[in-house]
């Protein structure tokens, strides 16, 4: 078994994670500790050169990532659980990233969870829209140019296609444009997403840079679903009718 160790402060680890994402791949369990951690976690030696001195620390890790497609475990250093604060929002981070689906409460009110096995969802759906000048910011109702429901293999491919729509347009929560009733309105997922921090929610509305107000609604669709095929996505996409003008 070979093993992935991240070191650092919680958010440090959470873009070291994020870095890793196609070495880490799908999970298959998790164990995360906030006291007594256990053999071979703690006291683990670390060395590091700082003014050509060579340094020996011990570092315990508190979170443990068990992978699925591979015989690695990643060992994460910032993360906790058992109370709230820094170290277990961390770890909600880190398990939104890597697509886990479960009551992330257990993360503050838990101080033990170990062998954890997670149920994985790498869903992302959108709302295109072009903003309109002259309706409020949060109104969708003569915005919208598209509907598309993407399914990712693994958090890698469903995050590098996210950075590159991010290019077209600004990615909010749809939550942001009518709560949670908006997000049940437009898609219907068979799990909980009430819990998702912002940063990672499943159902979002991608409102397209001023450069992009113009584009063929066709064209803008088959670059989207381009996207989407180059990271191995399921996806479907709707284009909603204009009224005239």
């Amino acid at each position: 078994m070979s093993v992935l160790r991240i070191d650092g402060a919680s958010l440090e680890c959470v873009e070291k994670v994020i870095r890793h994402l196609e070495d880490i791949g799908n999970i298959e369990r998790f164990s995360v500790f906030s006291e007594n951690i256990p053999e071979p976690y703690k006291d683990v030696s670390n060395c590091y050169i700082s003014h050509g001195q060579r340094n020996e620390i011990k570092t315990a890790y508190s979170l443990i990532l068990e992978c699925l497609d591979s015989d690695q475990e990643v060992w994460i250093e910032g993360a906790a659980c058992g109370y709230s604060g820094t170290g277990p929002n961390c770890t909600i981070e880190i398990l939104q990233i890597l697509g886990v689906r479960m009551d992330f409460k257990r993360i503050i009110s838990e101080k033990w969870i170990q062998n954890e096995e997670v149920v994985l969802e790498h869903d992302l759906n959108l709302i295109i829209r072009q903003r309109n000048k002259d309706q409020e910011d949060a109104d969708l109702n003569n915005e919208k140019l598209i509907k598309v429901m993407m399914k990712f293999k693994n958090p890698f491919d469903k995050w590098k296609s996210k950075e590159m729509l991010k290019m077209i347009g600004c990615i909010q929560p749809l939550r942001l444009f009518g709560g949670n009733e908006a997000e049940s309105y437009y898609f219907r997922v068979p799990y909980h997403t009430v819990q998702e921090m912002s940063k990672h929610t499943t159902s979002n509305v991608l409102t397209l840079h001023e450069r992009l107000e113009n584009i063929d609604v066709e064209h803008l669709n088959n670059l989207i679903q381009q996207i989407g095929y180059e990271h191995n996505a399921e996806m479907t996409s709707r284009i909603y009718e204009r009224a005239p003008q």
